[in-house]
């Protein structure tokens, strides 16, 4: 029956209402994995939660199509969107939906995405999404409720809120942002140089470049290399540019506590603030 399920979209029997659950890059050069996979017999994930669109809208790598995106015969117009904050991490989202279209009945689906200047964790995710049918003309208004649960994420096996300055997406798709509110404060530090301080800052300094690497020699051969344990061997792969240069500090305390973890961080960084 998939051939006639196929005839009834295309000739417009029935009204297509999917979304992607994956993402379609536009070359494999901009596949995160493409650094290991295929290369070695045993693969590192590498990605960590750095995956699918988590990674594209991080690094603001453009796709050919967007995680949650799709098409509709169907016109539907969002209109006033509303995000109202409860207190303690609860939320009440809504908006109105009308189907212009005076033919086509369809589905529409409202995403939520939970959208951070967080470096050490992903930009974009998906924390909600609802779906309404819609007659021709019909419209109606969605309501979401968020809760604490919703915002929850795991680090080193607890559970954790945002801290800080976080926003709220009414979206499309994760590229597709249609409304957004953001809630919180910006983390204050009055030290120049935190955990979320990116590589690129200490390593492309000589100031501060000698104090990183004896400090975090071990770590960042290991995570890039595995086998590598040379400055040389550093030096010499573009990894270093393409990924090392654009991680904060602390994503490196996830990979080995031995060679380098929050104690060890923490040091470093008093070191070079001095």
């Amino acid at each position: 029956y998939g051939g006639r399920a196929l005839a009834e979209v295309l000739y417009g029997k029935i009204t297509p209402s999917g979304r992607l659950t994956e993402t379609f890059p536009i070359s494999y050069e901009d596949v995160p994995a493409r650094s290991e996979f295929g290369k070695k017999e045993k693969i590192l994930y590498n990605e960590r939660e750095f995956v699918g669109y988590r990674y594209y809208t991080s690094y603001d790598v453009k796709t050919k199509y967007a995680f949650g995106y799709g098409l509709s015969y169907c016109d539907f117009d969002w209109t006033e969107p509303i995000i109202a904050e409860k207190g303690n991490f609860c939320f009440n989202v809504s908006l109105k939906i009308k189907n212009n279209s005076g033919r086509y009945g369809g589905k529409e689906t409202v995403q939520i995405y939970l959208k951070t200047d967080d470096l050490f964790v992903p930009k974009m995710q998906l924390i909600a999404f609802e779906t309404v049918r819609l007659e021709p003309n019909e419209s109606k208004r969605m309501e979401i409720s968020l809760t604490s649960e919703y915002f929850i994420r795991y680090k080193n096996g607890k559970r954790v809120l945002p801290n800080g300055r976080f926003s709220v997406c009414i979206a499309k798709n994760c590229q597709e942002i249609f409304y957004e509110k953001t809630f919180g404060l910006p983390i204050k530090n009055n030290c120049t140089f935190n955990g979320q301080t990116l590589m690129r800052e200490l390593l492309t300094n000589d100031k501060y470049r000698s104090k990183t690497m004896e400090y975090m020699q071990g770590i960042i051969n290991f995570w890039a290399f595995g086998e590598a344990v040379t400055e040389k061997d550093f030096e010499n792969e573009k990894f270093l540019k393409e990924s090392v240069y654009s991680m904060p500090v602390r994503a490196f305390t996830c990979f080995d506590g031995d060679l380098f973890d929050e104690k060890r961080m923490q040091k470093l960084l008093m070191e070079l603030n001095k």
